[in-house]
């Protein structure tokens, strides 16, 4: 059972259909749950054929936080330079200099030898979290 606001209690135990704007059909809500906060909403949304603002609302009420895109890079940002790190996971540079700065992170300097390495590593990583 989860908790609500307002003192509702959903029982995300059970299968239970939940109809969205842009769904013609109800569907089970437990099989996107895995989804929320790991995604974008949009992702989401895209899968299942609704929009975007309906996944939200279901991942608001079910107070899971949104997708972060840079929880899987932020141990590189201030360590790879912010373009290659843009280049790499395809977001504009101005936002990972964005993060950089709000983490209070120095930008990292382009002659730093273990950039490339580091990538490497974080990167082989990533595929055998994805693949195995």
């Amino acid at each position: 059972m989860s908790s609500v606001s307002g003192g509702q209690a959903l029982d995300l135990s059970a299968p239970r259909p939940y109809r969205l704007a842009g769904v013609a059909r109800a569907f089970d809500y437990n099989s996107i749950l895995h989804l929320l906060g790991k995604e974008s909403d949009g992702a989401v949304a895209r899968r299942i054929g609704c929009v975007r603002k309906d996944i939200q609302r279901l991942r608001t009420r079910l107070r899971i936080p949104p997708h972060n895109k840079f929880t899987r890079l932020e141990h590189l940002i201030g360590k790879v330079p912010d373009a290659r790190l843009a280049r790499r996971f395809g977001v504009s540079r101005n936002s990972v200099t964005r993060r950089r700065v709000a983490l209070g992170l120095p930008p990292a300097s382009l002659r730093q030898s273990n950039a490339d390495q580091l990538l490497r590593e974080y990167v082989a990583a990533i595929n055998k979290e994805l693949f195995s």
